[in-house]
């Protein structure tokens, strides 16, 4: 009778017992999945960021050949004399030049894929993002 009352408690404890590691492996699993899933948001997270790098980077090669010819431009500005009235050709030389310095400066900027609104505000009041 002693033994019979043995395995009716050791029988449910062994079911149980057996019971448990299932569960702690669903746990595990559905744990591994969402750390896997993370990952992947992460990777895509770390294309962007390159890829808004690499944007980075041609905009300021960009930036750099504008400049350069900025300075080819006011060489040549220089050179055709800047006295007002006498040499118009030397003002619109400069102007040119200024114009198309502005221009590059204008295209291929990088942007984030979600782009900030900034609320136009009085002068004396500090932008706010949102």
């Amino acid at each position: 009778m002693e033994v019979k009352r043995s395995w009716l408690v050791a029988l449910p404890m062994l079911f149980l017992a057996g019971a448990g590691p299932m569960q702690g492996s669903n746990d595990v699993d559905s744990r591994i999945a969402e750390l896997e899933a993370n990952l992947a948001e992460m990777r895509i997270e770390l294309d962007e960021s390159n890829q808004l790098v690499q944007q980075t980077v041609e905009y300021l090669k960009a930036q750099a050949s504008s400049a350069k010819k900025q300075l080819d431009v006011l060489d040549r500005s220089e050179e055709a004399g800047f006295t007002f009235g006498i040499n118009p050709l030397s003002r619109e030389v400069l102007l040119s030049g200024w114009r198309a310095e502005l221009n590059a400066r204008q295209q291929g900027l990088p942007a984030p894929k979600k782009e900030a609104v900034v609320e136009t505000v009085a002068p004396h009041q500090v932008p706010v993002e949102r």
